[in-house]
């Protein structure tokens, strides 16, 4: 009965967003790239590549964000020193808070390091860098000095004993003085350290496929060789509860040693997509690991089993491919397939049972008949899965593929077949996937098909230009001979065809790609990177163009102009699909957004200007006891302002009366509730918004 109310809750909190004409983003799927993770005071940070910070007070159960102007950051470290939080930041230097992260304070100088990793010793705080070698603060983080430089850059750091020590691509040096003189650690010369993790006088460094293991502060190391399934994994990071040590490694998850890192196995049961990032341990048998492209994973058994830990984070997964029929919306991930049957209000992941449609990387969607099918990567191996109920079971459909294909890169049906783009060229099946062959199109890397009317498809050829095929995708000519531009993406609909390159914009044909023309709008040498046209004359486009990631054509391809309102500065655009109602737009590491079609946009004549009408974050958030909510309304009207709980109760009615257009503020107190997280609404009329906010006690 909870979830249910949850649902329900949810579901009215997302379908008060939908009347405005803007982008607005989906519920999932979930997952976010996750670059490093501390244990502070029983609090766990995480720091991410596109969304800033957050932290857990419940063992990452759930999770909160502390991000005031740091929303679109990538924190690569966090500390603790003196009463001060710090975060190190890829391109903004380290920021420090004094209240827990509910607020930020920059440096005085060193606003644009890119800092890779922090250590602490004595007053002195360290900051590793990408290219201004380590950096010495001894005043809290105000100030910063360079004491070790004439390196590229510095990737790892750590403190063992009275030393410091930094590794960088090539070489590993300590200091025992504060950063004042520094010498060789002539055993890890030329070994390449990714991690560091120390306890007392013993070291882990990670390496690539090897952990270097020192008992005396680094005099002398130890090398360990782990027996990956790649040829090449990196050391991501490395942490220990008691005997057991835990190492977060490129493609193979985490691994495990019962030993205290003298013998090594895999223990990533449950996990997807395998690139780990960072660690950090909990309690005595629990911890949380960071992935680069799922979000965080949580295990309370030591690492025999993992589980999704998403609560409280924002959707983020990497979209790289979309299907919409109806109110039924596909989204192909990096890790897996996932399922909304609602327009994307709700998601759910799509699970095989034999071989595996789970955790692998979905390039490619399309549907012919009963049948759905996706085009999955796993471990650099690459087949076609199919499913007749919308998918529920797959089997796999990929006989008369090459046996080393690597990527399918799109699918679409055509006629009685279905045709797949894939990096060996393209290949078709006129059987409903069961067997295939191989198309008389170039044999090379082919990025993007699309499929117009009167059995023609088209396809992007970098390097050649764009081909076109009459007969549902199995004989090719030229359609647009380009070997100066890379076409990397196609669309159609009817007679009209339309084709995106890098650096280079788009190009548009109104008679089935006899001729092309320039679309104008786009700056000059914008690179296009998804493309897709809908049956009306609208064309959109997700370009390179930060932070108008998406552009708009109403004519067909002729122009193009802005068209990102609402959509977050970071969501750089992957895939496109459509239906009756909506334009889905899937993002890299920014998951599912929707807007209204254009044609749908002008029904409801009493739509509201977003603009007008606000309802703010409060602040500060978290809070404890006390915060205040500012929210503006455009006219005169009865105003709701009303606090609801996880379950979708009542919590507290802030606002319940008529009031005249303007702008105000309330204060809140949360004495009386428990700490956890709530949701705040604002109505007046038809403008309804909603936010979140986190009473931490």
């Amino acid at each position: 009965m909870k979830r249910i109310l949850l649902t329900i809750f949810i579901l009215l909190v997302t379908l008060s967003f939908t009347s405005f004409t803007q982008w607005i983003q989906t519920n999932g799927p979930e997952g976010i790239a996750i670059s490093s993770m501390a244990n502070i005071n029983g609090i766990v940070y995480a720091g991410t590549i596109d969304n800033g910070i957050y932290a857990s007070t419940d063992d990452g159960t759930n999770w909160f964000s502390l991000n005031n102007g740091t929303e679109t950051y990538e924190i690569t470290s966090i500390v603790s020193y003196a009463g001060y939080l710090f975060i190190g930041t890829r391109g903004y230097g380290v920021l420090r808070s004094t209240d827990g992260g509910q607020s930020w304070l920059a440096p005085s100088n060193g606003t644009s390091l890119g800092v890779t990793s922090m250590v602490v010793d004595d007053i002195y705080l360290f900051a590793a860098t990408i290219g201004d070698g380590v950096q010495r603060s001894s005043d809290n983080g105000v100030t910063w000095e360079e004491k070790l430089s004439g390196f590229i850059g510095v990737g790892a750091m750590c403190k063992s004993g009275n030393k410091v020590i930094a590794s960088t691509s090539n070489y590993t040096l300590y200091t025992t003085d504060h950063g004042e003189s520094w010498a060789y650690i002539t055993q890890l010369d030329g070994a390449e350290i990714f991690s560091y993790y120390c306890d007392g006088d013993t070291i882990f460094a990670g390496g690539r496929n090897k952990i270097y293991k020192s008992i005396n502060s680094g005099v002398s190391f130890t090398t360990i060789n782990l027996n990956f399934n790649f040829s090449s994994v990196e050391i991501n990071a490395i942490t220990a509860i008691g005997a057991d040590v835990f190492a977060a490694t490129s493609y193979d998850g985490v691994y495990k040693s019962f030993d205290y890192g003298l013998t090594w196995s895999a223990s990533n049961d449950g996990m997807g997509p395998k690139d780990a990032r960072a660690l950090a341990v909990t309690n005595s048998t629990s911890l949380i690991a960071g992935t680069r492209y799922v979000g965080v994973y949580r295990s309370t058994d030591l690492g025999s089993n993992w589980n999704k830990s998403m609560g409280g984070f924002p959707a983020g997964s990497s979209i790289l491919s979309l299907l919409a029929n109806g109110t039924t919306v596909y989204a192909g991930t990096r890790d897996g397939l996932f399922l909304s049957e609602n327009n994307g209000l709700d998601w759910v992941e799509l699970e095989g049972t034999n071989d595996t449609i789970n955790y692998c990387t979905v390039w490619g969607i399309c549907e012919k008949d009963t049948f759905i099918f996706a085009g999955t990567f796993l471990q650099f191996n690459t087949t076609v899965y199919r499913s007749p109920d919308k998918g529920l079971t797959w089997e796999r459909s990929g006989m008369g593929l090459p046996y080393d294909l690597t990527f399918i890169f799109d699918m679409e049906s055509s006629g009685n077949n279905i045709v797949a783009a894939t990096e060996e060229g393209i290949y078709y099946s006129t059987d409903d996937g069961t067997n295939w062959l191989l198309a008389n199109a170039p044999v090379r890397y082919i990025p993007s098909i699309a499929t117009g009317s009167e059995n023609f498809v088209y396809a992007a050829v970098p390097g050649l230009g764009i081909y076109k095929s009459a007969d549902n995708g199995i004989n090719w000519v030229s359609s647009l001979q380009s070997p100066a531009v890379d076409y990397v993406e196609v669309a159609a609909y009817g007679r009209y065809s339309f084709a995106g390159a890098f650096f280079a914009g788009a190009r548009y044909s109104t008679n089935f790609g006899g001729n092309w023309s320039v679309s104008s709008g786009f700056p000059v040498d914008a690179s296009v990177y998804a493309l897709s046209a809908l049956n009306d004359g609208v064309v959109v486009a997700g370009t390179d163009i930060d932070p108008n990631w998406i552009y708009v054509s109403f004519n067909n391809g002729t122009s193009f102009s802005p068209y990102s309102e609402g959509l977050s500065e970071v969501a750089s655009v992957e895939a496109f699909s459509w239906n009756d109602s909506y334009i889905f737009a899937g993002t890299y590491n920014q998951g599912v957004w929707r807007r209204l079609r254009p044609a749908v946009v002008n029904v409801d004549d009493k739509i509201k200007n977003l603009n007008s009408y606000y309802l703010s974050q409060n602040y500060p958030n978290p809070f404890n006891p006390s915060t205040k909510i500012k929210y503006k309304i455009a006219e005169d009207g009865f105003v709701s302002l009303k606090l609801y709980d996880l379950l979708g109760n009542v919590v507290a009615t802030l606002v319940n009366i008529e009031k005249p257009a303007g702008e105000y503020e309330v204060e809140f107190s949360g004495r009386g509730l428990t700490s956890g997280i709530y949701f705040y609404q604002l109505r007046i009329g038809d403008f309804v918004q909603n936010k979140k906010m986190i009473l931490m006690k």
